[in-house]
């Protein structure tokens, strides 16, 4: 009977010391829960964040900073765009030089035969006038010069006027008694448009010789519609020069009236006379 009275008890005991263990088991995922939540809410807050922002600006390209890098001259020259060179080299200053002012080109008469009804035809090739059924009589002549103001720079702009008589000594001018029997292949009169460095240039014939004067082409230098320079060329070797009025009229500065023509080719290998002839202003234009 005691036996049982102690097997009994000790059920009793291995039971409640069962029971104990499994509550003493079972009660700490409470605080377990408690800790865990708000530690994974912290760590998926924490690292979502920094992770996500530095992806994105590492992988957004930048092409910012890759455009400085390359000059625009640079991608110029290997696109190799013609427009593009054309808008450089416009923007681009032209150098000039000045030259040495020892001189200013004579002023000389106008005369009574300055055209009063110019042809529509006015650019600087004389021997060609548009409408007309062939080509003027005469010796062709090509000259090219330099205009000048008085600090000896070259003058952009400039409107350079010629007019002179066709090969018979006849200008194109309601004055003139022989203008009706004119070269109705010559144009008369003509302008050239001074480039960046001051040059100038004609076609024409050579002028024909009407009494008294000697042979001479007009010209009239213009900044718009201001009248800066009247004056004559002359030819060198023209023995009627030595007792005309108006080329003497003003003394050895004359001499700077004189152009020297030399045997050459046109573009065509055609055989004619070219020469050379500056006029220097004595305004200053430049402003220096």
């Amino acid at each position: 009977m005691n036996k049982l009275k102690s097997y009994s008890l000790l059920i009793v005991i291995s039971s409640s010391l069962f029971l104990f263990a499994a509550c003493a088991t079972s009660t700490p995922p409470a605080p377990v829960e408690a800790t865990a939540t708000p530690g994974a809410e912290a760590v998926v807050e924490a690292t979502a964040a920094p992770t996500v922002v530095p992806i994105l600006e590492e992988s957004s390209p930048t092409p910012a900073p890759a455009e400085p890098t390359t000059p625009p001259e640079a991608e110029t020259a290997e696109s190799g765009s013609d427009n593009t060179v054309e808008v450089v080299v416009t923007d681009e200053p032209v150098a000039v030089t000045p030259i040495e002012v020892t001189y200013f080109t004579p002023a000389q008469t106008e005369g009574p035969y300055y055209p009063v009804d110019k042809l529509a035809d006015q650019d600087n090739d004389l021997t060609v006038l548009a409408g007309a059924t062939g080509s003027p009589a005469g010796q062709i002549i090509e000259f090219t010069g330099k205009v000048y103001d008085a600090a000896g720079l070259p003058i952009a702009g400039l409107t350079v006027e010629i007019w002179q008589t066709d090969n018979n000594g006849v200008y194109l001018h309601p004055n003139d008694p022989g203008t009706e029997q004119r070269d109705r292949n010559f144009q008369f009169y003509g302008e050239s448009i001074t480039t960046a460095d001051g040059s100038y240039s004609f076609r024409t014939i050579l002028p024909g010789h009407y009494e008294p004067r000697p042979r001479h082409i007009h010209v009239k230098v213009k900044q718009g519609d201001q009248e800066l320079l009247t004056t004559q060329i002359y030819f060198d070797g023209d023995p009627s020069l030595a007792a005309d009025g108006v080329f003497l009229d003003g003394g050895n500065e004359n001499g700077h009236l004189v152009m020297t023509m030399e045997p050459g080719q046109d573009a065509n290998g055609n055989p004619i006379l070219v020469g050379q002839h500056d006029i220097i202003l004595s305004a200053n234009l430049s402003g220096s």
